[in-house]
């Protein structure tokens, strides 16, 4: 398990070869919301997944990639929670 709570793909971008090196038989791939919440543009966050996922498979080719969905946003909802640092 690596996830971070309150992560951006900007961030697991910068920590992807900490996951690539222990060559992972599966990987499951749950990012995104987060990135939504601060207002990264739905395009970024999509050419980010692609790019992380590119990368992963250069990387270690054998590693089977489960993409997971990101949870829709709710623009009523203003605020996530405190403990993950997105206010």
């Amino acid at each position: 398990k690596r996830g971070i709570g309150g992560d951006i793909t900007f961030g697991l971008m910068q920590r992807l070869h900490q996951v690539v090196r222990i060559k992972p038989s599966k990987l499951f791939l749950l990012i995104g919301i987060n990135d939504l919440s601060k207002g990264i543009p739905e395009d970024v966050v999509l050419e980010n997944i692609f790019l992380l996922i590119t990368e992963i498979k250069k990387q270690t080719p054998a590693t089977q990639i489960f993409v997971q969905s990101i949870l829709p946003v709710n623009p009523s909802f203003k605020n996530f929670p405190k403990d993950y640092g997105l206010q």
